[in-house]
């Protein structure tokens, strides 16, 4: 209790200078010889740091500095749970400082060796965000592996235990976590089938995502986070899957529907689900730090709706969805964040394809400011993007540009870059005309009227446009559904 206590001073400290002094002076006092401090102290220090409106930086810092040195510096889990909350606060502007505080905290729990359950999160927590934040700068094999460490870890403290039905016993949040994020890393290294096979692994826990929405008011907050990142997913997943070239003849467009309604179902149901999430999660401390904000979840949802009413031409749907994902993306940060650039890019190319050329124009060229800072091979100390992001952008900026009076003279570099980083992300050794059919086949052609467009011929022969590139605006990359095993063929 007085570690509560003083931390909710140190909030009040903010704008009453003593209160803050005696705060920091109870904390200096609070021995962690005790393991039940330990974890107090590191859950206090998580409160502060969600409170909401957010405190200024400096102050958290410093408060997570301290929080460190009185949990054990850095070694065991309540040191690796401050750790993995401030990889949190980094991670929306620093992508390789979030990096490195997730290893840390890896290692931290890696040191303990208590055996409690909190301990067992930890760990799987801290090798869940050092996946995701791999996939987020490129490094798929260490996100994979990572991935697959978190779920090592999450088996073994699951072994004796039986999966039964989740309605009784709860979800098995660390494991949905786990293969989660293996689910995630596989997919955005272009292995399809296992990404398949890790989020079947948890059917037998998460059967029906139409269940989570019926019991959602009986789902504690933690629960209710990880229901929606793993919904999420699972709709990226099976979106990615609707966008895998022909193969089949006549089933296509059966197997295409059953995919796209899928996706679009999990997608739906992740953002009702949050509606209440967002509700229960008012002062939620559990450890949760590795899961994106609720709002980054909504904002992803919404833009992979977007998109699948793009494939569809229900440019209404599709602008309204896009909107909400601008909207959400506002929300969950600083309006330099590049997920609003994404955002952005999505509702310009909605644009592009309704005829409003110079709106879309505008929209493309702030995208383009808050997406090019961020993006470069080195990935400087900022928030990384993936390099085929930019390279869409250019890409649709280009189509657009095309149609436009007196800007054609800007295709052709804008083309030229786009092919550049889509080979530098791919680590292509090929013809420039090869990279250029596929960025074709996925996007769309350049210099063509977009009301006569490929797929609306496609559409009147009763046929979809199944390869179409895929923004996931969680992970700040672009996904084409078939093209790392086409890639590696050449």
């Amino acid at each position: 209790p007085r570690l509560r206590v003083c931390v909710n001073t140190y909030g009040l400290g903010r704008t009453m200078w003593w209160k803050r002094d005696v705060a920091m002076r109870a904390l200096r006092a609070c021995s962690t010889s005790s393991r039940t401090q330990a974890w107090s102290l590191a859950d206090g220090v998580v409160s502060f740091a969600r409170k909401r409106p957010p405190p200024p930086r400096e102050e958290v810092e410093r408060l997570l500095e301290h929080g460190l040195s009185q949990a054990g510096g850095q070694s065991g889990a309540p040191a690796a749970k401050i750790l993995l909350e401030w990889q949190a606060m980094e991670a929306e502007r620093d992508t390789k400082m979030a990096l490195e505080k997730a290893k840390d905290a890896v290692r931290a729990a890696s040191q303990d060796e208590s055996g409690e359950k909190e301990v067992c999160e930890v760990r799987v927590a801290s090798h869940e965000a050092v996946a995701r934040l791999c996939t987020r700068l490129g490094m798929d094999a260490e996100a994979v592996e990572s991935a697959r460490q978190s779920v090592q870890e999450a088996e073994e403290a699951l072994e004796d235990t039986p999966m039964l039905q989740w309605r009784k016993d709860g979800l098995p949040t660390t494991w949905l976590r786990a293969y989660g994020a293996l689910g995630s890393a596989h997919l955005a290294a272009g292995d399809v089938s296992s990404a398949m096979d890790a989020c079947s692994t948890c059917a037998d826990v998460f059967p029906n995502p139409q269940e989570v929405e019926e019991c959602a008011q009986d789902l504690s907050p933690k629960e209710l986070s990880v229901a929606c990142a793993f919904l999420d997913d699972l709709g990226r997943l099976h979106h990615v899957l609707s966008g895998l070239p022909e193969s089949s003849g006549e089933s296509d467009m059966e197997v295409w529907l059953q995919s796209h309604e899928a996706a679009e179902q999990c997608y739906q149901l992740c953002i009702k689900v949050l509606q209440t999430a967002k509700q229960k999660n008012e002062g939620f401390v559990e450890l949760a730090s590795s899961l994106p904000a609720l709002e980054v979840l909504e904002a992803d949802a919404h833009c992979g709706l977007s998109q699948l009413h793009v494939c569809t031409q229900s440019w209404k749907e599709a602008e309204s969805h896009a909107e909400m994902c601008l909207a959400a993306a506002e929300r969950a940060g600083e309006d330099s964040h590049p997920r609003i650039g994404m955002a952005l890019l999505q509702l310009g190319h909605i644009f592009f394809h309704t005829n409003r050329l110079t709106l879309g124009e505008g929209l493309y060229r702030k995208s383009g400011e808050l997406l090019k800072d961020t993006v470069a091979h080195d990935f400087p100390n900022k928030v990384a993007v993936h390099p085929t992001t930019l390279a869409l952008w250019n890409w649709r900026y280009a189509q657009l540009l095309s149609l436009m009076p007196k800007r054609g003279s800007e295709v052709d570099a804008l083309k030229t870059e786009a092919i550049q980083l889509w080979k530098a992300a791919a680590n292509l050794k090929c013809e420039d005309a090869l990279v250029e059919g596929l960025l074709k086949e996925a996007m769309g052609g350049i210099g063509r009227s977009p009301d006569k467009s490929i797929e609306e011929e496609e559409k009147k022969a009763g046929r979809v446009c199944k390869r179409s590139a895929v923004m996931i605006l969680r992970m700040g990359r672009v996904i084409i559904p078939g093209h790392w095993p086409w890639a590696n063929k050449l």
